[in-house]
């Protein structure tokens, strides 16, 4: 990124999808995308929906996301990345809510920075501030990455604070 964007609470469509994973290198230069929302169901949903194990996204702030779905085709949902692979450094995700209220569902993963993190691949020096996690069924919630995908996974120097994690469906 050469500056900050300022999305005006538009609709957001997650970069990769399970067919067309983002592999490739995601230099955010210290900027911030922030203001917009993610309400159409999609499969995978965050800022990023699936990357392969191969990106290497970094310098990347997310703010302002408002995600709120009544999904029951996504198995993953975070703030950041839907399925966050290869190496995510030096990211935050702030003041947002991650919210998926569909009471009829397989189970699936639900987290403020990333709903999964895939097998062999890291995210490391990243953190989320300030977010809402809710989900009214069958969740694996966390305040930072809901659910683990296999061997190799890290995370290193990573921390949530002010989180709220709700299964009632009503933060």
């Amino acid at each position: 990124l050469a500056a900050d964007i300022d999305l005006n609470n538009q609709e957001w469509t997650p970069i990769g999808t399970d067919a067309k994973r983002y592999c490739g290198t995601f230099d955010g230069n210290g900027y911030v995308v922030k203001n917009f929302k993610i309400t159409s169901e999609v499969t995978y949903i965050g800022f990023f929906g699936v990357v392969e194990t191969t990106a290497h996204i970094f310098d990347l702030g997310v703010e302002n996301l408002t995600v709120e779905v009544y999904n029951k085709n996504s198995p993953f949902i975070g703030g950041f990345a839907s399925r966050a692979g290869g190496i995510v450094e030096n990211c935050y995700i702030a003041n947002s809510s991650v919210r998926n209220l569909q009471r009829d569902v397989n189970e699936y993963a639900l987290g403020s920075f990333a709903g999964s993190i895939r097998m062999n691949s890291t995210i490391k020096n990243s953190y989320a501030y300030n977010v809402k996690v809710c989900s009214s069924h069958k969740a694996y919630q966390s305040g930072f990455v809901g659910q683990f995908e296999g061997e190799g996974v890290k995370l290193e120097n990573c921390y949530a604070a002010d989180i709220t994690v709700d299964t009632t469906g009503a933060t």
